[in-house]
């Protein structure tokens, strides 16, 4: 039964109905509009249980907003992962703080390139997590500087 791309994917935003509504707009191409972006700080897309991807294939998702020239990665899905939950970032990109919407874009591909951007993703987070690591420590340490010694060793 594999591939059947009716109706395969499914759009979860917290606090609104599933979204089932994605149009193909060229082979191995799907698109939804997410409304009012800078309030959805997650989001979760699945296959559906009963449809599957050829083995050697993978899901790469990517949002834009308007003017919708440029796309951006999101993270993936394949047979082995279905289901993800994405963190958008929206509510703190300035940008979007007026967009009406933007629209989520989900690319069938080969599974080569779905991992490559998988790992990528993961490389960029892991780079954010660093970062934010090194914030936090550099702050204890200026804190820490202001600790002073009682006399009595209290």
């Amino acid at each position: 039964t594999c591939p059947n791309y009716n109706n395969i994917f499914g759009l979860v935003v917290p606090g609104r109905q599933v979204m089932l509504d994605f149009r193909m707009t060229a082979q191995q191409r799907f698109i939804s509009t997410i409304n009012s972006p800078s309030s959805i700080s997650q989001i979760s897309l699945f296959m559906h249980p009963s449809q599957c991807l050829p083995a050697d294939q993978g899901v790469c998702v990517f949002w834009s907003y308007p003017p919708f020239n440029n796309w951006l990665a999101m993270g993936t899905l394949s047979n082995e992962k279905p289901s993800g939950t994405f963190s958008t970032g929206w509510p703190q990109l300035p940008e979007l703080q007026s967009v009406s919407q933007v629209v989520l874009g989900l690319a069938v591909m080969p599974l080569d390139s779905v991992s490559s951007l998988a790992a990528t993703l993961d490389v960029e987070a892991g780079g954010q997590l660093g970062f934010a690591r090194l914030v936090a420590m550099n702050l204890f340490r200026y804190m820490e500087s202001f600790a002073k010694q009682l006399p009595g060793g209290e």
